[in-house]
């Protein structure tokens, strides 16, 4: 049975202590997160994000993902930071979400250019999310696929407008509407030296790689 079978809507609490820290780095009040527990009441997300949106606007929601880069080691972040490029990236957070049982998901497909085209929606009949908490999922994405990438990525909704571009995420009015947008980041995909005789004993250095990055989809 999972939390939803159970009526309970949860949300992850590393998401919570992202919430958190990015909004500390912009000197705005939020609630303390608890490392008691992986998930925490999604009312809390909510009761946290929407002030925030009705005040500051979308532009402040989105920048939270900037505090990647300097929140405390989270084995999620570290997961979906390991990845190849932005596919890989996508991936992980699917079976991420799959394996939380969340509500609401990503769904993307690959552009002819390489870019990718998403829009967060609910997964099944149930309610869509939150404008708040699109923005903050979209965000997050975006900063994992430049963390991932190793270079500046572009955001661009459905209407044109730009979200981010050179590192930096552009001023929306409140009423910016959200659907599907676009995600550009390319790089050279990480790619892994192979694993030869001289590299001292091979079982053990396989078991470290797979322990580095037990989110890659490893193949014999």
């Amino acid at each position: 049975m999972t939390r939803q079978d159970q009526g309970i809507d949860f949300a992850s609490a590393a998401m919570m202590r992202l919430i958190s820290t990015g909004l500390a780095r912009r000197g705005i009040a939020a609630p303390p997160s608890s490392r008691s527990s992986p998930w925490v009441p999604r009312t809390q997300k909510l009761d946290t994000l929407t002030p925030i949106m009705n005040i500051h606007g979308p532009s402040t929601v989105l920048s939270i993902a900037d505090a990647i880069r300097e929140v405390s080691p989270e084995p999620v972040l570290q997961a979906l930071s390991s990845a190849r490029d932005t596919g890989d990236l996508l991936e992980r957070w699917r079976r991420l979400e799959r394996f939380s049982h969340g509500r609401h998901t990503i769904e993307f497909n690959a552009l002819d250019d390489g870019s990718f085209s998403l829009v967060h929606r609910a997964r099944d009949a149930g309610p869509p999310p939150s404008r708040a908490e699109s923005f903050l999922v979209l965000g997050v994405l975006t900063i994992l696929s430049e963390i991932v990438n190793a270079t500046a990525a572009t955001l661009t909704a459905d209407d044109g407008t730009v979200w981010r571009k050179h590192g930096a995420w552009r001023e929306l009015g409140r009423a910016a509407s959200i659907g599907r947008v676009v995600l550009t980041a390319q790089a050279e995909p990480r790619m892994l030296e192979p694993i030869g005789a001289e590299s001292g004993y091979f079982a053990t250095r396989l078991r470290e790689r797979v322990a580095a990055d037990p989110a890659r989809r490893w193949t014999v």
